[in-house]
């Protein structure tokens, strides 16, 4: 049903382009701040990507195929053990350091997008 739920999502990603409006919740943390969180931009790349324009996806947000690639892997090793009985291998197994990383390097990319220099201007969504 889960699964029903994110395609319906993702087909309606498709039909309405959140930069011509749409009904889309707002990123609390932009709302609050006025600043680009991480995952803004996120909705705007994921349309990109199902219209078939991966470059305008990763303009949107640069971290989108790596959160697609962990959403993927989870949504897989839920539904993969349903499937073939099988279990997939669990993500407590990457060493702590690497997440450690990641949540460094989404913190810097959040820091960065905000910056009004010309380099890291681009990085906005």
């Amino acid at each position: 049903m889960a699964t029903v739920g994110l395609a319906a999502a993702g087909v309606y990603v498709a039909a309405a382009d959140p930069l011509r409006g749409g009904v889309y919740p707002a990123c609390p943390f932009h709302r609050l701040t006025g600043w680009w969180c991480p995952g803004c931009g996120m909705t705007r790349a994921l349309h990109h990507l199902v219209t078939g324009d991966v470059v305008a996806a990763l303009a949107a947000n640069v971290l989108f195929p790596v959160v697609l690639v962990l959403g993927g892997y989870l949504w897989l090793s839920w539904v993969w053990p349903a499937v073939t009985g099988r279990p997939v291998p669990s993500l407590g197994r990457v060493p702590s350091g690497v997440w450690a990383g990641a949540v460094a390097v989404a913190v810097v990319f959040g820091v960065l997008r905000n910056l009004p220099l010309a380099p890291f201007s681009a990085l906005a969504p």
